[in-house]
């Protein structure tokens, strides 16, 4: 059986099997009784990371490197603990339409596996990690002893590039209590839908939209919306919301206010050439104890989402994404996620967000207070070096064009790999995957069939 039907055979295997973050036990099950059908030896770590030494008496060491955990984003609900995702072929592409595929990071691995089967290959130390997406953790946490000469990750997003570089990354979470308002109204339910979503860190750029940012643009604009009771949505920190709706308190005429929406609508699917974006209105009977006062959305309004400086080439240099935002009971919650290709570039990006927060009346927001996560330094790898050039020019063929080598707004795990493993070279690379963390994810198999012809090319000349 080929590298690529094998990929292919394990990553639908892999697909049945939950493994949203912090809950990868029974992926990593799966993964130790595969090594132990195959004689290997496995450790494994206090945060739940997993090495297979699947090696033999060899001068050098190949180091291949996953994780375990995906995003869970769904158009519908999901049990998400004890559901897979089926996983559809049509018209030589793969996908789910109501889910996210897990390609991210579900090819990787199963490459990995297949990788470890072939007849003819290196020795090999095969890592998997957990909690990728939601900040790397395992990342950060690893406590496993890698000892190989040279390290792959393929979690790289676009077979016809090769990663030597990536973002540094900062989640902040704030939470407050919001002030109450006083003021009598009727209650409305307002829900931006069909935005496209996407990757915070590959497609924070592109002329996606915010839900979460063009929701609050609404509640803010319009006088005669003068509560808020109740937001929600968000799928993830390092996602950019598709959706979001909110419950809120007003005092003008519902007809005027639908009006509105509706030449809101059309501006916004026109601003982002995109049909299925959505606009609706809703009187909610409901009683609600308590209504809060709309200006706490004032300091989200002037942070905004998105790309905040680019480079020369134009492409994105530092942006922050909200990826979340609840208020639910009195008690208020958002997270940003921070990227930059600058060393030393999170802190000012920090700073801006918490001065603006400060700048704003604390009699407000109450108990303010911040949690700041999974700090990720910028990595770049030196690209004149044997190890690059011998992986550039193996992917690339004989006959094919030159590969280039790039660095991504995005954050692979290499940029952690390579400061705990200082002795191990490292680079990223990885089958192409298109609208990542949606709905929409899907993979095209006469791309995963060249990446895999790539990989083995890789593969063998290290025999």
């Amino acid at each position: 059986m080929s590298l690529y039907k094998k990929t292919l055979r394990y990553f639908r295997e892999l697909s049945e099997i939950p493994r949203r973050s912090y809950e990868e036990k029974r992926v990593k099950k799966w993964l130790i009784s595969w090594a132990k059908d195959n004689n290997w030896d496995y450790e494994d770590d206090e945060a739940g990371n997993l090495l297979i030494k699947a090696t033999w008496s060899s001068d050098e060491i190949l180091c291949l490197q996953g994780h375990m955990d995906m995003v869970c984003v769904a158009q519908d609900s999901h049990d998400w603990s004890e559901e897979g995702v089926k996983v559809i072929e049509k018209d030589g592409v793969l996908w789910w339409d109501k889910t996210t595929l897990w390609a991210d990071n579900g090819i990787g691995v199963a490459a990995m596996m297949a990788i470890a089967e072939l007849e003819k290959r290196p020795s090999l130390e095969l890592l998997f990690t957990m909690g990728e997406e939601i900040g790397l953790v395992g990342a950060h946490e690893l406590d496993l002893s890698v000892s190989a000469n040279y390290g792959i990750n393929l979690d790289w997003c676009n077979s016809e590039s090769i990663g030597i570089g990536c973002g540094g990354t900062l989640l902040i979470t704030a939470r407050y209590e919001p002030k109450k308002t006083t003021r009598k109204g009727k209650t409305i339910k307002i829900r931006v839908s069909g935005l496209m979503g996407g990757h915070s860190g590959i497609e924070i750029h592109e002329n996606r939209g915010n839900a979460l940012i063009e929701l609050i643009s609404i509640l803010n604009e319009r006088d005669d919306i003068i509560g808020i009771t109740d937001i929600k949505w968000g799928d993830a920190d390092n996602a950019i919301p598709r959706s979001a709706r909110a419950i809120a308190l007003f005092s003008g005429d519902e007809d005027v206010l639908e009006s509105w929406l509706n030449k809101r609508e059309k501006n916004l699917q026109k601003k982002y050439n995109n049909e299925d974006i959505s606009i609706s209105l809703k009187s909610v009977d409901e009683d609600y104890d308590a209504h809060y006062q709309k200006d706490i959305l004032s300091p989200l309004h002037k942070v905004g989402s998105g790309v905040q400086k680019y480079n020369k080439e134009n492409k994105p240099l530092s942006s922050w994404n909200l990826g979340k935002l609840r208020l639910k009971e009195g008690k208020m919650k958002w997270a940003y996620f921070l990227r930059t290709n600058t060393p030393g570039g999170i802190a000012p990006m920090k700073r801006k967000i918490t001065d603006t927060f400060a700048k704003f009346p604390q009699s407000k927001l109450h108990a303010l207070s911040y949690e700041f996560d999974h700090e990720t330094p910028v990595w770049y790898a030196d690209a004149d070096n044997d190890f690059i050039h011998q992986i550039a020019d193996t992917m690339s063929g004989k006959k094919g064009p030159k590969i280039p080598t790039v660095a991504t707004h995005a954050t692979v795990e290499v940029g952690i790999l390579a400061d705990k493993y200082p002795g191990t070279q490292w680079v990223s690379i990885g089958a192409t995957c298109h609208n990542m963390h949606t709905t929409r994810e899907h993979i095209h198999l006469r791309d995963l069939e060249e990446f895999c012809e790539r990989l083995e090319r890789i593969i063998q000349s290290y025999t």
